[in-house]
């Protein structure tokens, strides 16, 4: 209600002020018309079915188990998919408003200003758990008895602590981003390494200095959750931006290669510190695999190849569960741990793709602002970094279909985009305008 609210008050305030500043871009137009097929697509999917005569047997045997009537809808709940609509349409409308508010430079700074301040806060909140009842309480949800002894892991005010992984490493992200930016504008005045050094120092006991304490507490946040595939996302996210941040402005190669490096050595740091868990996981990991994650895929796979073209509605995995739930597996789960199959399983294959092509279009513009923008780069960068930390970690896991981090997604990659254009752009007044 409250985006809706904002989108209709911003739209009757632009009817009356008259023609503003805008950007319409073909990445934007790809985004737009392509999250709107997918939202289209969530409605249709709850009208009868598309000719499922083969699917009969199949659905009157998963009657049952599903407890619903399924064999006239391509949608297994109506109410999960409409919920399902809602927030995409409550994502994309935070998007649209990021990028128009987003243009001026004074917005975009106070929109990450304030989600930094936010995951700081609820940062500090989840180690005032962890220090008196071991986070096992996150507001009002126990998550275990804590009087048994046995601790749980940090997630602040999350129930899932890979969820508020995903989210310390958007803000983290950001801090990393504004790092790079005060460096980049130092080195333009420095003249010879040693005084280079010396502006990179200054930056991070000086103005940098609260971005940098800010990554610390949030890396150290990261590896505390014990989730290993948000700090190896937290990580690859990170060198990757320095990397392509230090490549678009031309930096020298030892200036990529210490600012890679270095960026290594503080996560190695913190995880040697405080990793001993996640160091331990890793190892099992590695010896042991991951049994559970390997049905999950396969089981996920199998109902998409049931209806591979219209998929099962959005929101289909939970209920479609414990119809293919395999003998090995004993837990239930409600999530796939795999957005991208679970999204092919909720839309089919050719409608989940569009969903990957709205959110890849204004990323890609982002990556390209980085060499366009000579300052105020750190809010590409940002949505660059998260757009590879999401990819990344949605491989085994599903933190982007929580609201809370695909909200705060959704705003990076906005600002993101509305920071990604060279003032050029604006100069002519009939540049770019609809």
């Amino acid at each position: 209600m409250a985006v809706g609210t904002s989108l209709v008050a911003y739209g009757m305030s632009n009817a009356l002020s008259g023609p503003c500043r805008r950007i319409l871009s073909p990445s934007l137009i790809v985004s737009m018309v392509a999250m709107s097929c997918v939202m289209a697509w969530g409605l249709l999917q709850i009208k009868p079915a598309l000719g499922g005569a083969h699917l009969e047997s199949f659905l009157a045997s998963a009657h049952s188990a599903l407890g619903v009537d399924v064999a006239n809808s391509n949608s297994i709940d109506e109410e999960r998919a409409l919920t399902g609509v809602m927030r995409l349409a409550t994502y994309a409308g935070i998007f649209w408003l990021a990028t128009e508010f987003g243009q001026e430079r004074r917005y975009a700074k106070t929109v990450c200003i304030a989600l930094l301040c936010s995951a700081v806060l609820i940062t500090l909140y989840g180690w005032a758990m962890e220090t008196t009842v071991r986070s096992c309480i996150a507001l009002t949800v126990v998550k275990r008895d804590f009087s048994s002894g046995d601790p749980c892991t940090l997630s602040g005010t999350f129930v899932n602590s890979s969820n508020y992984a995903d989210f310390a490493a958007l803000a983290g992200l950001f801090c990393l981003a504004s790092l790079h930016d005060l460096i980049l504008q130092a080195r333009g005045s420095a003249r010879g390494s040693r005084a280079r050094w010396r502006a990179r120092l200054m930056i991070l006991t000086g103005s940098g200095s609260p971005y940098l304490a800010a990554l610390l507490l949030l890396l150290g946040s990261v590896v505390y959750t014990t989730s290993r595939a948000g700090l190896a996302s937290f990580v690859t996210a990170g060198v990757i931006m320095t990397i392509l941040v230090a490549a678009a402005h031309r930096a020298r190669i030892g200036t990529i290669v210490s600012s890679t490096v270095g960026l290594m050595l503080l996560a190695t740091i913190v995880v040697i510190f405080g990793g001993g868990t996640v160091l331990q996981r890793s190892i099992g990991l590695l010896t042991e695999g991951d049994s559970d994650r390997v049905h999950l895929f396969a089981l996920t796979a199998e109902a998409i190849s049931v209806r591979p073209w219209t998929g099962w509605g959005l929101g289909s995995f939970e209920p479609l569960y414990p119809v293919l739930q395999p003998t090995a597996v004993w837990l239930n789960f409600d999530k796939a741990h795999n957005t991208y199959l679970e999204n092919a399983l909720d839309l089919g294959i050719p409608v989940s793709l569009l969903l990957i092509l709205a959110i890849a279009a204004p990323a890609w513009q982002c990556l390209k602002g980085l060499r366009e923008r000579q300052r105020d780069t750190q809010f590409a960068a940002t949505a660059v970094g998260a757009t590879i930390l999401i990819a990344v970690h949605s491989i085994v896991d599903f933190g982007i279909q929580i609201p809370a981090v695909a909200v705060t997604y959704s705003a990076l990659l906005g600002v993101g985009w509305a920071q990604s254009w060279s003032s050029r752009h604006f100069a002519d007044p009939n540049a770019n305008r609809p």
